[in-house]
This record gives structure tokens, C-alpha cells and sequence, in this order.
């Protein structure tokens, strides 16, 4: 049987603020729900399987839409709406996502742990807490084809009080806005750079980058009088061409 890799233990790495508690994740989520499609007769339902997930993002971006009698063997995992869903199968991918109203009983594969809170848990704290990456990195996998942890081994985290699990959801939420307005922000203000340049660059074509002299030669009699100086030139040059020729010859 292969043997876990080392990992670093959190629980009790450092001492907890007053009224707050180490709990283990069986201590905070309801019991997961086994259900089959197949044995629910005509009709489809929506599938989330790792491919859904967006796991840059942390997102279900292409949930699908089955046949019920055509499920997969793996779509097992009832999953409600402010359920979080991490995948067990390389969990340092973090494919992990919390369950949108929308998509509020739909299959999952068995490849997620739908983790269902208690109602004194937020589901916004759960899902911050399992996307940590010094959570990702404590999960102890086994094997490697492909590396997977075992329900029975998840490890215990921190959960404080309920309000507190709200403050901090709204401080996180407060960060992620403010990281977003900063991206609108450049976003907004290269798109008026690039539109800048072309301004400049038109203005600078017609000549309004800086006051015209009147006196100044006219572009059209410029550029003729460049012509007329590059034909003379090639013509000094086969002249030049010819005369070394000929001095060749009577050499």
C-alpha cells in the first residue's frame, strides 16, 4: 500500500483568538447524499464534473445538462445551493467551487467531497477556508495515477463563531472588489492610452502637434524635390558604373 506524503499539520499551529474553536470538518457539514439518475426513470439533470470547474477562478463555468438514463458512472453526489465542493482527486489543482442557486440540485461526480454546512456555518467562510493554500498543502494524498485523498482522512480546521465567519467573509469580499475595481481602473485607463497615441499620431499627420510656419516648404514640393535628387543620384551612379567599365576595358 503506498504511504501518504508528508504533510504539515495546522490544526493547533497557533493559539485561537478568544471564543473561537477547532473543529473538524465532520463536525460541521451534513452527511453527503448518494443519488442516482439512472434510477430516477425519463428526464435529464445537470452534471458537475471536474471540467466544470474553472480552477483559476474557483467556479462552475460548464456544468452540463445529461440524459438521466446516459449518467455517468461517477455522477453519484447530490449537491444543493451553498454547498462547497472540492475535489479529492489531485486536490492541489484546487478544483473547488461553492454551488450557485441555479445550479441548486444538480449531481456531482464522486470525484468532488460535497462539504454541506451546518446552518451555524457560512458557506462563503467554507469555501474562503478550503480554497487557503495551507489547506491544499495539508491534505495528505495517496498513490499516483492519479494522486487522491481519502474521505475518512480530511483534517480538521479552524471555524470561529458564526458572526465572526461573517466579518471575515466580508473583509475577503471587500479585498476581491477592490482588487477587481483596481483591473477596471488599468483596464480603463490602457484603453485610453492606446486611444491617446492614435489621437496623437493623426494630430501629428496633419500637422497640429505644434503652429505651422507659413514659410515652411509645402510637403507636396518636398517630396517632389526628394524625387528629383534620388533620380539624380542613380544617375551619377551608372554614369560612375560606366566610366569604371570603360576604364577596365582599356586596361
Amino acid at each position: 500500500m503506498a504511504e501518504p506524503a508528508p504533510k504539515k499539520e495546522i490544526v493547533g499551529a497557533y493559539e485561537l483568538p478568544e471564543g473561537w474553536v477547532w473543529a473538524a470538518l465532520s463536525e460541521i457539514y451534513k452527511p453527503k447524499i448518494t443519488k442516482d439518475p439512472k434510477k430516477n426513470g425519463p428526464g435529464r439533470f445537470i452534471y458537475l464534473d471536474i471540467e466544470a470547474i474553472d480552477n483559476e477562478i474557483q467556479t462552475i463555468v460548464k456544468p452540463r445538462r445529461l440524459n438521466n438514463k446516459k449518467a455517468p458512472s461517477r455522477a453519484k453526489r447530490l449537491v444543493n445551493s451553498g454547498d462547497v465542493i472540492i475535489s479529492l482527486v489531485r486536490p492541489y489543482l484546487k478544483n473547488i467551487a461553492l454551488i450557485p442557486e441555479d445550479l441548486d440540485s444538480s449531481i456531482a461526480s464522486t470525484a468532488f467531497y460535497p462539504l454541506k454546512p451546518e446552518n451555524s456555518i457560512d458557506s462563503h467562510y467554507l469555501f474562503h477556508a478550503v480554497c487557503r493554500q495551507s489547506f491544499i498543502d495539508s491534505i495528505v494524498t495517496y498513490g499516483d495515477s492519479p494522486p487522491s485523498a481519502r474521505d475518512n482522512e480530511f483534517i480538521k480546521i479552524q471555524i470561529p463563531p458564526l458572526p465572526e465567519q461573517h466579518e471575515i467573509v466580508r473583509r475577503v469580499e471587500t479585498l476581491f472588489h477592490s482588487a477587481d475595481d483596481a483591473e477596471h481602473r488599468i483596464a480603463a485607463a490602457t484603453t485610453h492610452a492606446n486611444r491617446l497615441t492614435q489621437s496623437i499620431l493623426a494630430k501629428a499627420f496633419r500637422g497640429e502637434l505644434v503652429p505651422q510656419d507659413p514659410g515652411d516648404e509645402p510637403a507636396s514640393v518636398l517630396l517632389e524635390r526628394i524625387r528629383k535628387e534620388r533620380a539624380e543620384l542613380k544617375e551619377m551612379n551608372k554614369s560612375r558604373k560606366r566610366r569604371s567599365k570603360t576604364l577596365s576595358d582599356f586596361n
